[in-house]
């Protein structure tokens, strides 16, 4: 889809709007309805979607709305104080919101979109910085849908594909652990010659554990539910 402009009407939805009456049943209220509405990247999308009505144009509105949702309870003054803070010019909120509209019309799965608004929740609460959140939210992108929901439960029932296929995405990491035997050996040069030692290989496995920014994921968007081993 088209998303040229829309990054400012969304940076200034982040930071200014009031998102308490925000719902998806606006968009299946009719797009004539979204189109008045005082969220700026509502009105925005939604006169987009009549210009070039599409499937794709309408799922996206409704990941808009689900990753504003997330966040939406936070009080208008507290937000812009946040951004105002960590984007003090017109340019970074710029850029910050060309990151967010391109990483959701990326997002292959509407939970992502959810996920995501938790990670910007945290952001204008403090607890992440904005690098964190750049990196959070494409490792959300990268993900395997069917895996991020069994997050919280890692490592446990995850096979060695499903691993590898974390792993790919950056949300865990691998090492590789040798175990070795020792085989003795004499020096047969010589009369009385030492005897050393030769160490071979006995067995390769592949360890996988949770990345840095894979455990900050865990933290930020799975803090209300059990925590992973």
């Amino acid at each position: 889809m088209e998303l040229q402009g829309i990054e400012q009407s969304v940076a200034q939805t982040i930071a200014e709007s009031d998102l308490s009456d925000l719902s998806v049943s606006l968009i299946d209220a009719g797009i004539e309805a979204a189109t008045g509405s005082p969220i700026p990247v509502v009105g925005t999308l939604a006169r987009l979607y009549q210009t070039a009505q599409s499937v794709t144009n309408r799922y996206y509105m409704k990941k808009v709305i689900a990753y504003l949702q997330e966040f939406s309870d936070l009080p208008a003054a507290e937000r812009k104080a946040r951004f105002d803070e960590a984007l003090p010019s017109p340019a970074e909120k710029e850029r910050f919101g060309e990151h967010i509209v391109l990483v959701l019309d990326r997002l292959n799965d509407m939970s992502k979109a959810a996920l995501m608004g938790k990670v910007t929740r945290a952001f204008l609460q403090g607890e992440v910085t904005l690098e964190e959140t750049k990196s959070l939210n494409l490792l959300i992108d990268a993900v395997d849908p069917q895996l991020l929901v069994r997050l919280k439960d890692y490592p446990r029932w995850f096979s060695r594909e499903e691993q590898q296929s974390l792993a790919s995405s950056g949300m865990v990491r691998f090492s590789i652990e040798a175990r070795f035997d020792e085989l003795k050996e004499a020096n047969i040069g010589g009369l009385g010659g030492d005897i050393g030692t030769t160490q071979i290989v006995n067995s390769v496995e592949l360890k996988y554990e949770l990345s840095r920014i894979g455990r900050r994921l865990i933290e930020v968007c799975f803090s209300d539910q059990d925590a992973p081993d």
